[in-house]
């Protein structure tokens, strides 16, 4: 063997082992990425229905992995064993993601007759493994988070997890018309009745109109709108660019603003009020039926103020410490005037004149609208029969 040919000889020795390895890595790199790309995750969003289940909308979180044959869904919900509203109110609820397959999942949807839509999330191979992950040490949590539903609800969480999950954190775009800048204004835009609207905005005080970060002030239904234009970081990527798949028709869709809504209720009661207290006035009227309003007034009253008293009092919610209805619904008045035998029609004057002027605020302050307005001008009228009343 010559030189030259010895030469070539060890070269390819040296190179053929190189070689083998170099094409062993090259087919099993492609093995791993497409094995992640058997990861699809998807946000699923629950429509509002009629039933208080799902009356505002819920989220959810979808991850299919062809590889290892799983597809579940990820909610986060309470523990139903330990819900009623004096543990909401106390932040004594308790709240977790809890996992159920797919299959089970849209079939239990389906009967309850809720409507759900699916929205594909554009993430990387290595985010969806890492959201998996996130999701498999939330569900390790149980239900361990304070469940408050106005920071801590099944939108903000499905967020958080995706959030966890990214490189970048999502840079949001402002939506003109989708998005709120307070928690009174989020309450208010996912509440499907008139009712449910009314019965945030008593309960909910001064806090509940603070700044507060887009995460917490978007409802299930506008979350799909804002994804399509966040991106991760400052790059372009947007985390959904493609429209919605219904999995789920809605059977039971939210109930219409339509019926007796609060304005019409109270507005009617002013009216009936009104009659009755003219025909007292002129002496055209039995003698029980301003009574009965008047007893009817005073039990709405007290039972409020006392509702309100221990709502800012007595529980940690966030959004119920000062509240503006304690200007008028507090027992302060009906103690004085008990206490007071000689000082009363002066007791109702000053506690007209203070409601006078809560009515004239009500354009002027968000937690203040119209239909509490109509029926504090409801006990107005007829604290202005006492405080007046001829000896």
């Amino acid at each position: 063997m010559t030189r030259t040919a010895f030469i070539f000889w060890f070269a390819a020795c040296l190179l053929f082992p190189l070689t083998s390895w170099a094409e062993e890595q090259t087919m099993q790199q492609p093995d791993s990425v497409a094995a992640r790309d058997y990861i699809k995750a998807s946000l699923l969003v629950i429509e509002p229905a009629a039933d208080a289940e799902a009356l505002n909308g819920l989220c959810a979180l979808r991850i299919q992995c062809q590889k290892e044959r799983m597809d579940y869904c990820f909610t986060f919900q309470t523990n139903n064993q330990k819900y009623g509203p004096a543990n909401f109110f106390k932040s004594q609820l308790k709240g977790g993601f809890s996992n159920m397959s797919t299959t089970a999942f849209l079939e239990a949807q389906k009967e309850a007759g809720h409507g759900v839509k699916q929205y594909a999330l554009n993430l990387s191979c290595d985010e969806k493994v890492q959201l998996w992950q996130v999701v498999d040490e939330e569900l390790a949590l149980g239900f361990n988070r304070t469940y408050d539903y106005l920071h801590t609800q099944s939108t903000s969480m499905i967020v958080y997890l995706i959030n966890r999950a990214l490189s970048q954190p999502i840079e949001y775009n402002t939506l003109d018309g989708q998005t709120q800048r307070s928690l009174r204004d989020r309450m208010l835009a996912s509440a499907s009745n008139p009712w449910n609207a009314f019965i945030w905005q008593t309960v909910m005080g001064t806090n509940a109109d603070s700044i507060e970060p887009l995460t917490y002030l978007l409802t299930p239904q506008q979350l799909p709108a804002v994804m399509q234009q966040a991106t991760v970081g400052q790059s372009s990527r947007h985390l959904i660019t493609t429209a919605g798949e219904t999995l789920v028709e809605a059977l039971k869709p939210a109930p219409a603003n339509k019926g007796l809504t609060p304005t019409l209720l109270f507005s009617l009661l002013l009216l009936v009020t009104l009659c009755i207290t003219v025909l007292q006035l002129r002496k055209r009227c039995w003698t029980w039926l301003p009574l009965a309003l008047d007893v009817l007034l005073l039990v709405v009253h007290t039972v409020v103020s006392m509702a309100l008293l221990w709502l800012v009092n007595f529980t940690q919610q966030e959004a119920t410490t000062w509240n503006w209805y304690l200007v008028v619904f507090n027992p302060l008045p009906l103690l004085l005037w008990l206490c007071l035998p000689r000082w009363r029609q002066w007791v109702c004057r000053c506690t007209l004149l203070v409601w006078a002027v809560f009515i004239l605020l009500t354009p002027f302050i968000p937690q203040l609208d119209l239909p509490h307005a109509l029926f504090v001008a409801c006990l107005a009228l007829r604290l202005a029969m006492k405080a007046f009343e001829k000896k």
